[in-house]
């Protein structure tokens, strides 16, 4: 921030203000979704399984997302390098490429791994699911 002040141009700042603004926009979306990703990841185990997941995990993995991922993306996006690369004119947005790559991608790796996991469960038991999943 300090030198887009030194240059004493109105119109930076206010742009930079605003691509704040849209970076924390952009970062409560991408948390958002990987926290209701994770949640539903765990509600998923938790049901499929039979584990039982005190309530009290879901509040530390919020906690896990907002501090960790949330602060650390957010500030990565602060570097004018970072700001080119996710603003860049190209015929797919490179937001939507991040957000499609690590976000949704990490995600669906993890359903998979629990569509793997109950596959075998079922597998080793020999007894089909019954009630919401069958």
């Amino acid at each position: 921030m300090v030198p887009i002040l030194m240059k004493r141009e109105a119109k930076t700042t206010w742009m930079h203000t605003y691509l704040l603004f849209i970076q924390s926009i952009i970062t409560l979306i991408f948390c958002g979704v990987l926290f209701g990703g994770l949640a539903a990841a765990m509600s998923a185990i938790d049901y499929l399984f039979g584990i039982n997941i005190p309530s009290e995990w879901f509040f530390d993995l919020r906690a896990i997302v907002a501090g960790v991922f949330g602060s650390f993306f957010w500030l990565s996006r602060l570097s004018p390098k970072a700001i080119t690369y996710f603003y860049t004119e190209d015929s797919f947005p490179k937001v939507l490429r991040v957000f499609a790559e690590y976000i949704l991608g990490f995600l669906l790796v993890v359903y998979a791994v629990i569509l793997i996991a109950y596959t075998i469960k079922i597998s080793v038991s020999g007894v089909w699911p019954s009630g919401m999943v069958a």
